[in-house]
């Protein structure tokens, strides 16, 4: 439908006797039929109008160190399951930490790769960072990592 026949619409019902603005909850904004009266889930009385939308807060964005131009990569950790190295590196970008991780697939019987034609979930997994950000890095990784690489 088009704006101009939903706006017809809207005032052809609201002039209709017995018309009723549907209600609203003003914490998840669903609607709700004239009868009901309060919102099932978050348990508040439901409002004839929704108030205006709160402006989206920005997350701040973390803070880099300035690095050297002859920072080195340096291997903080290693797994053996890529799920969790990638949960690592997420940990490190929250943090402001850049990091590189790189994949040695598990190898068969055979000298292939398990699994070449996939994405490797499990194998070898080397979590890189720069120099100047290892110490922070293994900081936040103890205790969580299989093995964390000492400098």
């Amino acid at each position: 439908m088009t704006a101009a026949v939903l706006r017809w619409w809207y005032n052809v019902a609201a002039d209709c006797p017995g018309y009723e603005e549907m209600p609203y909850c003003p914490q998840c904004r669903d609607e709700f039929q004239d009868w009901v009266k309060a919102c099932p889930d978050c348990r508040v009385a439901l409002v004839a109008e929704l108030p205006p939308v709160p402006a989206p807060t920005s997350k701040p964005k973390p803070v880099r160190t300035p690095h050297r131009e002859d920072d080195a990569l340096v291997l903080v950790a290693t797994s053996r399951h890529s799920p969790v190295a990638e949960m690592w590196a997420g940990m490190l970008e929250d943090k402001g930490i850049r990091s590189v991780l790189k994949t040695y697939p598990s190898v068969g019987i055979s000298g292939q790769a398990v699994g070449s034609w996939i994405r490797p979930v499990v194998g070898r997994f080397e979590l890189y960072v720069l120099e100047s950000d290892a110490e922070p890095a293994r900081e936040i990784l103890d205790g969580l990592c299989d093995d964390i690489s000492a400098p």
